[in-house]
């Protein structure tokens, strides 16, 4: 007993702390945080940032794919000019459609997927042939991706 009272003397003193005391201090923080990490990851407090909750408290299983519908080519290559028309945008069990508006734009919430989209245009082989976009588009939860779809003028 006598050396246990040496020793908290001595670390009185030192500032120092015995290596059982490290160890038990060590265990003491591991703990804790592993209670705050588990009690935070169940009340929705997260260290990034998310979408807006909705009223139920959970958060949106969507995201919104934009982009426009062009027309490129024609007597001067390389530009482009919008379109009047509409897109179809489909891939992961979802086909939704959307008017774009007077600027060849168009908006839409759709769940997360892989999505491809097709556009027709009254100014364009008078909408009998669809336009497309180049690529694919990744839409995550929350995410904002743009897809384009481009009528190919001769």
């Amino acid at each position: 007993m006598r050396h246990l009272m040496t020793a908290d003397r001595t670390e009185e003193r030192t500032g120092l702390l015995r290596p059982e005391r490290y160890i038990s201090r060590f265990l003491y923080v591991a703990l804790l945080s592993l209670a705050l990490t588990a009690a935070c990851s169940g009340s929705g407090v997260s260290a990034r940032s998310s979408p807006a909750s909705t009223a139920g408290g959970t958060r949106p299983r969507s995201g919104t794919l934009r982009g426009h519908l062009y027309a490129v080519g024609g007597p001067a290559p390389g530009h482009r000019w919008a379109l009047p028309g509409s897109i179809t945008v489909s891939g992961n069990g979802t086909k939704r459609e959307a008017k774009v508006d007077s600027d060849g734009g168009y908006s839409m919430t759709i769940p997360p997927g892989r999505y491809v989209a097709t556009g027709h245009s009254p100014d364009f082989n008078d909408g009998a042939v669809p336009c497309s976009a180049p690529n694919p588009a990744q839409v995550s939860n929350g995410g904002t991706p743009t897809l384009n779809v481009y009528c190919q003028m001769r």
